[in-house]
């Protein structure tokens, strides 16, 4: 695939067609679980970094099964810093992203949509009753993850992902 604008670059995976040392930061945001092997990736993100460059990147936690077949991973606060520090990061910082709260609406949300485009066969009627019933439940999850939001509680055993900012030596 090729794009008629130069700042972007399109290529089959593998190697980056980057020389060493070409950035001062990379950004990898909900990708990471979709790499089927993640330490060869985060050491070309590693060799196209310059030295102190700076590595941003987000993950899911509590994420539905996404972008099938091609959704291979879920990372933990352990297993992201065991990987960047294989491949030679430091000062590797990692937060969680939203609270208990936060995946709860979540998922009550992923409820609601797939009752509501499913399919309008026998079980249809009850999804929609279901759904009904649901909707209070995903509004006040909603305001309580918005409240936690707003006074930063966090959850580090359930977040709905993690975010990582990490530098090369």
């Amino acid at each position: 695939m090729q794009s008629s604008r130069e700042d972007i670059t399109y290529y089959e995976g593998g190697d980056f067609p980057f020389p060493d040392k070409e950035f001062s930061a990379a950004i990898c945001i909900e990708t990471l679980e979709h790499v089927f092997e993640p330490k060869q990736m985060l050491a070309e993100i590693f060799r196209v970094l310059d030295d102190g460059g700076t590595l941003l990147i987000s993950v899911p936690w509590s994420a539905r099964r996404h972008h099938i077949p091609f959704d291979y991973f879920r990372y933990t606060p352990e297993g992201l810093n065991f990987l960047l520090t294989k491949v030679g990061f430091v000062e590797i910082v990692i937060s969680p992203r939203g609270s208990e709260a936060h995946v709860i609406a979540n998922k009550l949300l992923i409820f609601v949509i797939g009752n509501l485009t499913s399919k309008k066969n026998a079980s249809y009627i009850f999804k929609l009753i279901s759904t009904a019933f649901v909707i209070p439940m995903l509004a006040f999850w909603f305001l309580t993850a918005w409240k936690n939001q707003m006074f930063g509680v966090q959850s580090d055993l359930d977040p709905l992902g993690y975010f990582v900012k990490a530098k090369k030596s």
